[in-house]
């Protein structure tokens, strides 16, 4: 099979699969609610995009390093307080401006701003922030936890040993079609890590998937994929989350 024919033979399968997909879903809004596609457990909090600000080429390395320093620490300080749920730098992504995110447990977005504000990088101006509201599974402030007790098995490792990694490559899915997306997920067998609805007028959604290269779901997607792959580091913790689906429908 020709490659043209093999990526239209994709499309119309995810096209199949997300119609039969939209009917589930309209039956469980008619139903048990939104919060069904949670685990019955949905809550609201704000996606936030870090994106190269007005001054980041300006920045010399003396500065860059101290500015990155300041930046680690915020986090950690906001990570503390628990408004900092889940955070990590985006690698080599579509749009060269994304710098990485942050999952905010407020859930308006202006108060969740606010707070992110106080990054170093922010206050310099190597960073700006773009904010958008976001629902998704309570489980994910088990991350916090999680990270906790992973942290403590990194440091109680005997010398000698390997010790297990606290960070490693994701792949992540933003879309403006969740639906669409959640379906070319589950045909293509990709396990996903936590995922979440846009809650604001443009919709669409994320999904963090359990692959270490975007080059790979890409391939294995082709045109067809309703979405943009970008390959994303963060925590080894977040593989413990409950949210976890070997594929995107439960």
């Amino acid at each position: 099979m020709n490659i043209t024919r093999r990526r239209g033979v994709l499309a119309c399968m995810i096209g199949a699969v997300a119609a039969v997909l939209a009917a589930v879903v309209g039956a469980c809004a008619a139903g048990g609610g939104r919060g069904d596609r949670f685990g019955g457990s949905e809550a609201g909090f704000t996606f936030v995009l870090l994106k190269t600000g007005p001054t980041s080429a300006e920045k010399s390395a003396t500065e860059r390093q101290e500015i990155f320093r300041g930046h680690m620490a915020n986090m950690k300080r906001l990570a503390d307080d628990g408004e900092l749920i889940i955070a990590g730098p985006f690698n080599a992504p579509a749009d060269r401006s994304w710098r990485g995110l942050f999952v905010m447990d407020e859930e308006d977005p202006a108060k969740a701003l606010e707070i992110a504000a106080t990054d170093p990088g922010v206050v310099s101006g190597v960073f700006v922030l773009e904010a958008r509201p976001m629902r998704s599974s309570a489980g994910l402030r088990e991350s916090l936890s999680l990270e906790k007790a992973l942290q403590a098995r990194v440091a109680a490792t005997p010398a000698g040993q390997a010790a297990p990694r606290a960070l490693r490559p994701y792949v992540i899915v933003t879309t403006s079609d969740a639906s669409a997306a959640r379906a070319a997920i589950a045909y293509l067998g990709v396990p996903v890590v936590w995922w979440g609805e846009f809650a604001d007028e443009a919709g669409g959604g994320v999904f963090v998937l359990d692959a270490e290269k975007a080059e790979d779901v890409r391939a294995r997607g082709g045109e067809a994929f309703p979405g943009v792959i970008d390959g994303w580091f963060s925590t080894s913790a977040l593989e413990g989350l409950p949210t976890r689906e070997p594929t995107a429908i439960r």
